[in-house]
């Protein structure tokens, strides 16, 4: 796991599997998160920049969306229920 410190991502594809970031800037950038350990953002700044999820997390976001579509109002309390948000 690498760590990234006040460094410049511009128009730039980043993969953030188990990376951690501090302090950085990311501008126009392609974020992927293919499913692996949780990457760290502390301090970071974010502008217009892409959220992309492949392999693993891909195939996670389309359970959701089937979720969603078999159960929207049971999908929303589970996300509240495991995000600490009050239903």
């Amino acid at each position: 796991m690498a760590r990234h410190t006040a460094q410049a991502f511009t128009n730039e594809t980043v993969h953030i599997d188990g990376q951690t970031f501090v302090d950085c800037d990311f501008k126009d950038a392609k974020l992927v998160y293919e499913g692996g350990a949780v990457p760290v953002f502390s301090g970071c700044t974010l502008a217009d920049c892409e959220w992309r999820f492949e392999a693993a997390a891909e195939r996670s976001l389309q359970v959701l969306r089937l979720m969603n579509e078999i159960g929207p109002a049971q999908l929303r309390s589970d996300i509240d229920r495991l995000t600490g948000r009050k239903a």
